[in-house]
């Protein structure tokens, strides 16, 4: 659940990065504040990350921080600037979602501890026990 957690707060905050970024583009004069909060949020967010990185595989982690980063920063800008992607673009990004999906359900099928510990949220020392 601790794993969950993490990514979903991870996501948020790229997310609120990638907001932040578009906003300050829209306006000229938003530009350095956009930037400022951007980088603020962007930078905070990387101690998050490493929190699943010691969590146990951190290939897995960062495969679903990174993808489901870009979703939630994709849609994120979409909402700011108010340019949806194409429908084109929208089923590339239904793919990374498939592509995170099938990414954890291959890393179940290893049988490694720290591996299932990652891909269903449980922590590592719960997992020692």
């Amino acid at each position: 659940m601790r794993t969950i957690l993490l990514l979903i707060l991870f996501w948020s905050m790229q997310a609120a990065a990638q907001a932040a970024f578009g906003w300050g583009a829209l306006v000229p004069s938003r530009w350095m504040a956009g930037f400022l909060i951007g980088n603020a949020i962007g930078a905070s967010s990387i101690f998050v990350l490493m929190q699943l990185y010691g969590g146990g595989n951190a290939g897995l982690a960062f495969a679903l921080a990174g993808g489901g980063a870009f979703v939630a920063g994709q849609i994120a800008l979409a909402m700011v600037t108010r340019q949806s992607p194409a429908l084109g673009q929208w089923a590339c990004i239904a793919l990374i979602v498939a592509g995170m999906v099938g990414y954890v359900f291959l890393a179940r099928s290893t049988n490694s501890t720290t591996t299932v510990a990652v891909s269903i949220g449980a922590d590592r020392n719960t997992e020692a026990k």
